[in-house]
Parts: structure tokens; sequence; C-alpha cells
């Protein structure tokens, strides 16, 4: 509302890239699509060029959240990409632990586990994204082979741990899932 109220589209982009995620979290598909749009239409209308590459990727989370893999995964590429190129990569882990969810779904296991594992370990020591990291990591371990299991167990157990110490209870919550 206070975005809204604020009369500034760059703010108004901001306050619906921070809705979005509690949106998507509690499942109202209807209220993150309306974000999505919202924030689409007013990143063209202002030439706010990170913020519509930001509702592309969260319009790709979206879809690969509705199982709507196969159209969900280029457009979390391409926001990564465009982001990258914007030099506007603060909000991308989102992104890319979707992708990573997104290309486990598919059967690309080695892609998923390999675009994790390197934002592991380009992430500083004590990063703000590591819990949520290692629960992609865990999740795309248990999904491969037995093998992967203790490993997959291990990573899980890390993001709990670490979602504890930054109390980022959400995550905590999904990785002992």
């Amino acid at each position: 509302d206070e975005g809204r109220e604020s009369g500034r589209p760059a703010i108004l982009c901001r306050a619906l890239v921070l809705v979005f995620p509690v949106f998507l979290a509690s499942g109202n598909a209807e209220r993150s699509a309306q974000c999505v749009a919202q924030m689409a239409d007013l990143s063209a209308s202002y030439s706010l060029i990170p913020y519509r590459a930001l509702a592309v990727g969260q319009r790709g989370q979206l879809l690969v959240l509705q199982g709507k893999i196969e159209d969900g995964i280029p457009l979390l590429r391409q926001a990564l990409k465009e982001l990258h190129a914007q030099r506007y990569e603060m909000l991308n882990m989102d992104f890319i632990c979707e992708l990573g969810a997104g290309l486990m779904t598919t059967g690309d296991h080695g892609t998923a586990l390999a675009l994790i594992v390197n934002e592991l370990e380009v992430q500083p020591q004590a990063g703000l994204h590591m819990p949520n990291l290692l629960r992609m990591k865990g999740l795309v371990l248990a999904s491969r082979s037995v093998e992967d299991h203790a490993e997959a167990e291990q990573s899980l157990l890390s993001s709990i741990d670490w979602a504890k110490r930054q109390s980022a209870t959400l995550i905590e919550l999904k990785a002992a899932k």
C-alpha cells in the first residue's frame, strides 16, 4: 500500500519484489501472478530494466511451482542472464534455486547439481543464501541415486543448521520436510 501511495514506480516495484515471495510461499498463485503482472507493466512503462528481468524470473518461478516446468525454465535462465548483464544480481538466488528445482524435476540432475554447487562455491562463508542453496543441493542429491543419500542428508542437516542460525524458519521447515 505504501508503495502504491508513494507515486514512484521504482518504490512500488521494490515493494512487489518483497511481497511476491510471501504470496508464493503461502500458495497464493493469483496474488503472486498479480504482483508479477504489475511489476512487468511498471517496468515496461518506466524503463526499469532490472525490474523487468525480475518480473520475468518471478513469472518463471511461478510457472515452475505450478508444474509448468518446461515453460518456467527458459524464463528463469533469461532473468538470470539479464540480471547478470545489468550487474543486478542481489535478488537472483531464488531464481537459481528454482531453476535447480526445475532442472531436477525434468531429470537433468547433473546440470541442477552443478548450478547449485557453483553458487555454493561463490557464496561468502557466512552467506545469507547458504541455507537455501544447501537445501537445494540436498534435494537434488536425494533425487539422484541411493549412493547420494548420505551426502543429501548432510546437506539438508547443514541447511537446517544455517537456517536456525539465521532465523530463517521457512527454509528450516522446507529443509526438514
